[in-house]
């Protein structure tokens, strides 16, 4: 082989190198691309089954391990994704109130367009289909309700606060206009949100009793406008009720 030969030869195979080069890059890349989704996507369904498992049973009922059970993934890999209990509670309370906050979006919008008393009902049914749409949102609430703690007073403070703020400010406003009854707001927005979902959290109760399915598209209509009629009977001032 002369010199030149060498030479060809030399070059296809520095050719052929930084090919394969090139293809085992392309093909790391690959993989951590892949990683970097299945990744995200176990986070997500941690975080899913999280929010359940706290929602079922409590922040002292619950453990890392009986989450990783409900998704079918290893303790560690819940440690690896948020470090410990109570980090991956609070993302589980996040990801719940990132729901909770559909319901208000442009509901001041939404009410400006029709009448007074049906102003309620807008916001009384809004509340009704998110609960049964998504229902562990309440029931992690209620959780954490009956004992005054650090991290009841964080998704107070944080969450619930901003929530509840902005529903007296409504109320204050429909009071003060003489639209509504002048009652303690405090009890107006914890007896509908009491009675809310414990149509649906009562659903095994419901099916033996009744039959039914609360969480059926019918049944939700019916418990919307059951609780929008018992409450826009009592709180919408004489003068203004619709005839």
């Amino acid at each position: 082989m002369d010199a030149t030969d060498r030479g060809n030869s030399g070059n296809i195979r520095g050719a052929k190198e930084v090919r394969d080069v090139d293809l085992r890059a392309r093909s790391e890349r690959d993989d951590g691309k892949r990683r970097g989704r299945s990744s995200k996507i176990s986070r997500e369904r941690i975080l899913e089954a999280a929010l359940v498992e706290f929602a079922e049973n409590g922040y002292e009922g619950a453990t890392t391990a009986s989450v990783a059970r409900r998704v079918k993934v290893t303790q560690p890999l819940i440690h690896y994704h948020f470090g410990s209990k109570e980090a991956l509670w609070r993302a589980a309370v996040e990801l719940a109130f990132a729901r909770m906050s559909s319901v208000l979006q442009g509901i001041e919008e939404d009410m400006a367009h029709v009448s007074p008393e049906e102003s309620v009902r807008v916001m009384a049914r809004r509340f009704v289909y998110f609960n049964a749409k998504y229902p562990e949102v309440t029931r992690l609430v209620i959780a954490e309700a009956a004992t005054r703690s650090p991290r009841l007073e964080w998704m107070a403070e944080k969450h619930l606060r901003p929530v509840f703020d902005q529903l007296a400010m409504l109320f204050d406003t429909g009071m003060r206009s003489g639209l509504l009854k002048q009652l303690p707001v405090h009890n107006l927005l914890f007896a509908f949100l009491g009675a809310v979902p414990h149509f649906f959290d009562s659903a095994p109760l419901i099916k033996i009793l009744y039959g039914i399915d609360p969480q059926s598209e019918e049944h939700v209509a019916a418990h919307a406008e059951t609780l929008v009629e018992l409450f826009t009977s009592g709180l919408i001032a004489p003068e203004h009720k619709e005839a």
